[in-house]
């Protein structure tokens, strides 16, 4: 019988008005798997930005301290969770998270192990470093995903103030971040984690990188968009699109960063090609792409990976909650998680946060996407992931006493 290998948890919080704070705590707003800690369980913002959402009534222009949030110690989620704003306005802020959690065999072909989370604060400048990294056996199989990221800085024309891109050092075992843009004076903060995939299921992971821009998508040509080749980058070709997902981060030199700087959209489209849709083309726009591929293609235990995109006009209530179908229903809602966030907005002005939405999976063919303030259009995009499944043989006494995991 064909068991889960990831449990899924997620959930919705406000840091309320007045404050710059919020904090879940394990066993009353999450409840982690028996045995679960930090090296098997990681948390991230599931938002197009990898922050906070914005407020939860009224919409309006909200400054980057305001509405971009951090996680300030992922790995307490044993205990609790804290996130964080700089500033703590009259008005509140809506973020949502995920929490994934290995609950596959030990060694099993799906695993993954967490090797490092933390979060890093940045003063000045466009690069930062982590701690070492211990236990790591094949620099391969790392990924470094940023899991928040946030800004003090008190505008609303600075956006890429906290927008980031990482790598793995194999050399030093350490994680590398770097942001675009002139001289930085005011302090943003991101949170990381560093997985291993262990699992002989796991191809290796791939980090694409590349600035290019192409034809602009517009509101009467919604659906323009330019495709990238994945070799041409450096990359391997891929055994499946269905069974492959996305990690993608985002950095803009432009100062300051309108709306359509801010974020491009980018697709896995085939075997070898990326798709990429951008508003605008200002700028350094650098997308780094981060591929997770699974190889096991058994019909009750492969891993599905649903590639959903749309074109979205400017329209609706703030905030607008909007529900969408997805084309395949997943085994169980805590088996699917959404990743591979992105939204590009409409509009060369500074009315943030439009372009920052939160995404969550809220039935097993559903998601809920939410949004601060709809005064633009949007295109935007996800991965909607059901987790691979193992086979547990049941006991057999001549094995001594042993399960198997076949």
């Amino acid at each position: 019988m064909a068991t889960a290998t990831v449990e899924v948890i997620r959930g919705t919080t406000t840091i309320s008005a007045s404050a710059n704070t919020a904090t879940i705590t394990e066993g009353v707003d999450y409840n982690l798997p028996a045995g679960a800690d930090s090296s098997s369980c990681f948390i991230f913002l599931s938002n197009s930005r990898l922050t906070g959402c914005g407020v939860t009534s009224g919409g309006g222009a909200q400054q980057n301290d305001d509405f971009t949030v951090h996680i300030t110690n992922p790995d307490n989620i044993a205990t609790s969770i804290t996130f964080e704003r700089a500033s703590s306005p009259a008005s509140d802020c809506r973020l949502s998270w995920e929490i994934w959690c290995y609950v596959g065999a030990a060694g099993g072909e799906h695993e993954w192990i967490v090797r490092k989370q933390e979060t890093l604060t940045v003063a000045s400048g466009t690069t930062a470093t982590g701690a070492a990294v211990a236990g790591v056996s094949d620099d391969n199989a790392i990924v470094v995903f940023i899991t928040s990221q946030s800004s003090d800085r008190t505008s609303n024309s600075e956006w890429w103030h906290c927008l980031w891109t990482s790598d793995w050092d194999a050399a030093n075992d350490e994680a590398d971040f770097s942001r675009l843009g002139p001289s930085v004076v005011t302090d943003s903060h991101l949170s990381y984690v560093v997985i291993e995939f262990t699992g002989s299921s796991w191809r290796d992971v791939q980090r694409l990188t590349f600035d290019t821009t192409g034809t602009v998508w517009d509101t009467t040509n919604q659906n323009n968009s330019f495709t990238v080749s994945i070799t041409g980058l450096g990359g391997v070709e891929l055994l499946s699109v269905a069974r492959t997902f996305m990690h993608v981060q985002y950095s803009n030199s432009n100062n300051p960063s309108g709306l359509d700087d801010s974020g491009d959209v980018v697709e896995l489209d085939t075997t070898t090609t990326l798709r990429v849709r951008n508003r605008a083309t200002a700028g350094t726009r650098r997308k780094v792409v981060w591929l997770v591929e699974n190889t096991n293609a058994e019909a009750d235990e492969e891993m599905i990976v649903e590639q959903f995109s749309e074109y979205r006009a400017a329209s609706g209530s703030e905030e607008r909650v909007e529900t969408r179908t997805s084309a395949n229903t997943a085994r169980a809602l805590s088996e699917m998680g959404l990743f591979g966030m992105c939204c590009g907005s409409d509009g060369s002005g500074n009315d943030y946060p439009r372009g920052s939405e939160d995404y969550r999976g809220t039935g097993a063919n559903e998601i809920t996407l939410t949004t601060s303030d709809t005064g633009q259009e949007y295109r935007r995009a996800c991965n909607i992931i059901q987790f691979p499944r193992e086979t547990v043989a049941a006991f057999n006494p001549a094995w001594g006493g042993r399960t198997a995991v076949l």
